[in-house]
């Protein structure tokens, strides 16, 4: 990149070629999203879907179906504007570099500054970092379910913290199926009382998708130890039950606080039902102070707004 220029433009430019790159760079952006500029911060956000880390193929396909022929190809640098099978799609380069010419227009100047030349090229480092930092995110918590989320309080319900309290994921399948009978249905209740699916509870929890995803997405806190020729067990780890207790009440931050309450109050109140059936299997390990430290600490509306 040379220092001389912004995006492939010089920094210096006579009053009729800028008219003129602001008119090329305006259709452009009119004919990707279908109006004039706006706030050029509003503007970047529109343009996420198209340039954004994980964007889809299936939507910049759709784009460009719609965009008509343009001049900007043959006059515009690739940096502003790029050529996709002959179609020109302005970029976010292109549409800082509009706003940066918009200003200098207005302003009557004839020359980019280096303060606006340098508060442009970090408004689109920005940009892209803010895009890669949102798709990182998404990918390291993943979208969690809310069958997950109901997975996750019956761990913290039943006490299931620390290996020497884990949750029994058995190899035999009539054993798998009996714990399955009782924890799946409180699971799949849960969600159904938040909003979520209602997940099949038939099958047995050794390989249920709810406990599997449990230890994928919430790994942190939450551990599977799986051996090839042996039961599973699954848990959260020592330490770590305030954190997804928290973890799951900022998940359920778009449920109103007076649902979950009652959807929590219900799952103790299940819970309650089968802890009998739970401790002959041996997997009963509810502490009744723990029970009323985790339902606060998911409905509390501090963590929640």
């Amino acid at each position: 990149m040379s220092v001389d220029t912004l995006f492939g433009a010089p920094l210096t430019m006579p009053a009729d070629q800028r008219a003129r790159w602001i008119s090329l760079l305006t259709q452009c952006w009119i004919n990707l999203i279908g109006g004039a500029p706006e706030d050029l911060g509003s503007d970047l956000e529109k343009m996420a879907p198209y340039f954004g880390t994980g964007a889809s193929a299936r939507a910049l396909r759709a784009a460009l179906a719609d965009l008509p022929v343009s001049e900007a190809l043959n006059e515009l640098p690739e940096e502003v504007v790029l050529d996709l099978d002959g179609q020109a799609l302005i970029t976010p380069e292109g549409r800082i570099l509009l706003a940066v010419l918009m200003d200098l227009e207005l302003s009557g100047g004839d020359t980019i500054g280096p303060v606006d030349q340098m508060a442009a090229l970090a408004r689109a480092v920005k940009t892209r970092f803010e895009w890669q930092r949102r798709w990182l995110h998404k990918q390291f918590h993943g979208n969690i379910s809310a069958p997950v989320l109901g997975a996750a309080l019956f761990l913290a319900v039943n006490g299931s913290i620390g290996e020497d309290k884990s949750l029994l994921l058995p190899r035999d399948e009539k054993t798998d199926r009996e714990i399955g009978d009782l924890v799946l249905p409180l699971v799949a209740h849960f969600s159904e009382a938040v909003g979520g699916q209602i997940p099949e509870t038939a099958r047995g929890i050794r390989r249920h998708w709810a406990f599997t995803q449990l230890s994928r997405l919430m790994r942190r806190d939450v551990e599977r130890i799986s051996p090839r020729n042996d039961d599973a067990v699954t848990f959260i780890r020592d330490g770590r039950l305030n954190a997804l207790l928290d973890e799951v009440s900022a998940r359920l931050a778009s449920v109103p606080g007076a649902r979950v309450e009652v959807a929590v109050t219900k799952f103790i109140a299940d819970y309650r039902a089968i802890r009998g059936a739970l401790a002959v299997l041996g997997q009963m390990h509810e502490d009744p102070t723990n029970t009323r430290r985790v339902a606060s600490r998911i409905t509390r509306c501090e963590l929640r707004q």
